[in-house]
């Protein structure tokens, strides 16, 4: 799943213009997760599940599954600290 959210967000955010400063980066960062709605994510819980269901039969965490379906949203730009 970590490849395919990484993956969807760098297709999101290096389109051309790139972003030329810290600002713009962050701020399509932002709009790349905030295009992830909840139909993509139950298809990408979708196909986690058919895999953990393949032959070993594993079982995906509790709090892994909390963390991905209960995702804080970012911090708006004013509360990030620079230092």
């Amino acid at each position: 799943m970590d490849f395919f959210l990484w993956g969807y967000v760098k297709d999101n955010v290096y389109i051309p213009p790139l972003p030329t400063t810290l600002q713009d980066l962050r701020a399509r960062i932002r709009e790349a997760f905030g295009k992830i709605d909840e139909e993509m994510k139950h298809r990408v819980w979708q196909e986690c599940n058919t895999c953990a269901e393949g032959p070993q039969q594993m079982e995906l965490p509790e709090v892994y599954l909390s963390f991905a379906l209960v995702h804080p949203p970012l911090p708006h730009e004013s509360q990030i600290h620079q230092t």
